[in-house]
């Protein structure tokens, strides 16, 4: 079996190649590349996790699926016809509020999701008809 050396000659003297530096543009292609897999691969799996945690803590805060799995629990285990009617009644009233919130909430961060991924696109639009222009 041949071994060949990739950093010694025949006579074992160490080879140390020149190396190039890299040109600026290629320097700047690599950024830009860079960039650009940072803002719309990573930062948007990042923001999507986020807007999952703030729609679970959303949840878990404004109680919504909970009272919505006990909607007709009596209020304060009072077994009453009042304990039935009075929970029932502060859950009507409560949860189309608590929904609100919610629904304001995640899409508000769902917005910004949005306009997160348009900001380069829109900036690039915005350079190219000031160079037109």
């Amino acid at each position: 079996m041949r071994n060949d050396a990739v950093f010694t000659d025949n006579t074992g003297q160490q080879i140390i190649k020149d190396v190039e530096a890299d040109k600026y543009i290629e320097i700047f292609l690599y950024s830009l590349r860079d960039f650009f897999s940072w803002w719309y691969i990573e930062m948007p799996i990042r923001h999507f996790r986020t807007w999952y945690r703030i729609m679970v803590i959303l949840n878990d805060q404004l109680s919504i699926t909970l009272l919505l799995r006990h909607f007709f629990l009596p209020w304060r285990r009072h077994n009453s016809f009042a304990g039935y009617f009075f929970g029932i009644t502060i859950k009507l009233i409560y949860l189309p509020i608590a929904i609100f919130a919610f629904l304001l909430g995640s899409s508000l961060y769902f917005a910004f999701i949005i306009f997160w991924i348009l900001i380069p696109i829109g900036l690039g639009i915005a350079i190219v008809k000031t160079i037109t222009n």
